[in-house]
């Protein structure tokens, strides 16, 4: 009765959220080379958050041309060369990058024009995917990776204070908690 296959439009994009706590497991890292990771937390005022987007009514045609704005075919060699020099160090942290997941970060930093580009791809993309005991070896190497990414690009306090997050962790290293 039912197809066994169905076509999916070109103007359908799939968006989806999960809540991230002690029962819930991180992504694997085939979910998270298919995808972007945006972290949201939960805003410390939030009635002036609610002010604010009040303030801001959007009363126009949010308009995207899906084969001109969502088709990227260059790659920004920069962004995925970096990603590819910290790769050793994300080795010692169980979130090595593979040729997929370097071209999709490549691929990004084509399609973004912000000078913050690489810091959302760390945050995003590489971040993610780390998930290692914690030992002598896997302290330093997310140190390391700290200090290279400081030294190599221009990161945000958000990224920063992430890494530093991940550190003071318990048995495990990993970016969902």
């Amino acid at each position: 009765r039912y197809p066994a296959e169905f076509e999916i439009p070109s103007n359908v994009r799939f968006v989806g959220t999960m809540n991230m706590d002690h029962t819930v497991k991180g992504l694997s890292p085939k979910v998270i080379d298919r995808s972007f990771v945006i972290n949201l937390r939960y805003p410390e005022n939030e009635k002036s958050l609610i002010e604010e987007l009040e303030k801001i009514k959007v009363s126009e045609l949010i308009s995207v041309d899906l084969e001109k704005d969502l088709t990227v075919t260059v790659m920004d060699e920069y962004c995925r060369q970096k990603a590819e020099e910290i790769n050793p160090m994300l080795d010692k942290l169980g979130g090595r990058l593979n040729r997929r997941a370097l071209d999709q970060i490549g691929y990004y930093g084509s399609a973004v024009n912000s000078h913050l580009k690489f810091d959302q791809i760390v945050r995003g993309k590489i971040l993610p995917r780390i998930q290692v005991s914690r030992n002598d070896e896997t302290v330093e190497a997310l140190k390391q990776l700290l200090q290279k990414l400081k030294n190599q690009s221009n990161i945000s306090p958000l990224t920063e204070n992430k890494i530093e997050e991940m550190l003071k962790q318990g048995r495990t290293i990993t970016y969902w908690r």
